[in-house]
């Protein structure tokens, strides 16, 4: 005869291992989902090489340097770079320019993260196959980054103050600077002195160098 406790006991040793199945089945799905979106963006990015890689009058574009880079985020340059094409970018394109100006640490990963990037952003939408365009507020977002950020005109204005007070540091130039209603656009100007900083001083031993 079975007493109430050992029908508990029962009881509960079921729930127990339905729950344990019910959490397998749950990580199963998560990882299935999660292959399911890795293999979808890479039939996409394998579509895209394809397309653009027979293509014979994929357009070239114009590319930003590495001051203009520096201190911002991928999406942010991806902006810069489509305003500075009439508002296109060609992912082949804009993964060799960010490239050249050091934007990725490495070259594997790279068409992929501008890929995950672009889809992650609402002012992108994709147009033909590797090529996308600025939309709705994107295009004017991407205008006013490339008229506000200068940053060689932040290299001539360090090298100004550099020349006019010798003993200045980065923080007393950044003081000025912000003094005087300097426009840093979306960079942090402790940032952005002290990259324009380096490059002056790369450009001093580069000097010395040749004489």
């Amino acid at each position: 005869m079975t007493t109430p406790s050992s029908w508990e006991s029962i009881t509960f040793a079921l729930l127990a291992q339905v729950e344990r199945e019910i959490e397998a089945i749950t990580g199963n799905l998560a990882l299935l989902s999660r292959q399911r979106d890795s293999l979808t963006e890479a039939m996409h990015i394998y579509k895209d090489r394809v397309s653009t890689a027979t293509a014979t009058d994929t357009p070239k574009m114009l590319g930003l340097s590495h001051e203009e880079v520096q201190g911002k985020s991928q999406r942010t340059i991806l902006h810069l770079l489509a305003a500075k094409n009439n508002g296109v970018l060609v992912v082949r394109e804009a993964v060799r320019l960010m490239g050249e100006a050091g934007v990725f640490a490495s070259m594997k990963n790279a068409t992929q993260m501008v890929y995950g990037v672009l889809r992650k952003t609402p002012t992108f939408k994709r147009i033909a196959p590797g090529v996308y365009s600025l939309v709705g507020n994107g295009e004017e977002s991407a205008l006013q980054l490339t008229t506000s950020v200068n940053t060689t005109g932040l290299v001539d204005r360090v090298r100004q103050l550099r020349n006019q007070h010798p003993d200045a540091t980065r923080r007393i130039a950044t003081g000025m600077l912000l003094a005087e209603g300097y426009n840093f656009g979306d960079r942090k100007p402790e940032f952005a002195v002290s990259a324009a900083w380096m490059n002056l001083e790369r450009q001093r031993k580069r000097a010395n160098k040749s004489v």
